[in-house]
């Protein structure tokens, strides 16, 4: 290696520089003299370029605050989604059935839970406006590892259609922001669309659920509750890995018995399958 690298670098004293860079020395120097007889002109360049740097530097932390956010639950790298495949394109949602199916065949692996991100009319006090949320089973809390400011998440029978209680989980900025911190706030009535709910938990600061940054969710509602057919309807399962299991394992559950039964199940139904698989 020794000769190699020898007989391929030519010694220092012998190498001349390439006349790009003697150019490039000659452009330097005759820039210099310019900026010592300008020196108004040479402080509005060295300012320009700190601007300039200080604003990219700004809008990378920006950037990079948004699209890597904590997400502030439990052992984040231990969740994972599964999406379908339609046409050869993602599709985020399962209905019941597949929820249910791939519950079942992870059993063991992984536990489950499921959302989906909306956006409604929330209104405190007779104030409405738009706001983004999303429905979600009652163990979403539980599951995600979410720690709360003030109450609780949601329960099994906060997801019973049956009951005529209807509950909502409110974020640490809603809170704050049209409830003044009011510590009372459990309880309060608060109108969703057409329905009306009692506030059962604040989240602690910093949890927007896993919608993305642009839409960060600011309440949380069982999927039943707030749509009886929800149980039908499809949602994104978003599943934690159990102690000791990998997600090599899942992804081959995934990919071999739910190809399988998905096929099948479609088939049975009789729907066209459109080359769907998990």
């Amino acid at each position: 290696i020794r000769s190699l690298v020898s007989c391929a670098i030519p010694p220092i004293k012998s190498m001349r520089l390439p006349a790009r860079a003697g150019t490039f020395l000659q452009d330097l120097r005759s820039g210099a003299r310019l900026l010592r007889r300008s020196p108004a002109f040479a402080a509005t360049a060295v300012a320009v370029l700190s601007l300039g740097i200080g604003i990219n530097t700004a809008l990378f932390s920006i950037v990079h605050g948004l699209f890597s956010p904590s997400l502030h639950v439990r052992d984040a790298g231990q969740l994972f989604y599964i999406y379908g495949l339609a046409y050869g394109r993602p599709v985020p949602a399962l209905d019941r059935a597949e929820r249910s199916f791939f519950g079942e065949a992870l059993d063991g692996v992984a536990d489950f839970t499921a959302h989906w991100n909306i956006a409604t009319d929330l209104a405190i006090d007779g104030d409405a406006e738009t706001t983004n949320g999303e429905w979600v089973d009652a163990n979403y809390f539980d599951l995600l590892g979410v720690d709360f400011e003030l109450g609780r998440g949601l329960r099994p029978e906060d997801d019973d259609v049956s009951n005529p209680e209807l509950s909502i989980v409110i974020c640490d900025a809603r809170w704050q922001r049209r409830f003044k911190a009011d510590r009372s706030v459990i309880g309060a009535r608060v109108r969703l669309d057409t329905r009306i709910y009692h506030v059962v938990g604040v989240t602690a600061p910093g949890f927007t659920g896993l919608s993305d940054p642009w839409r960060p969710s600011e309440y949380w509602v069982a999927a039943t509750q707030a749509w009886h057919a929800a149980n039908a309807y499809a949602l994104r399962p978003i599943g934690r890995l159990r102690p000791g299991a990998s997600l090599g394992v899942v992804r081959a559950i995934v990919t071999t018995r739910g190809r399988d039964w998905l096929a099948e199940a479609y088939s049975r139904s009789g729907a066209e399958w459109r080359r769907r698989t998990p």
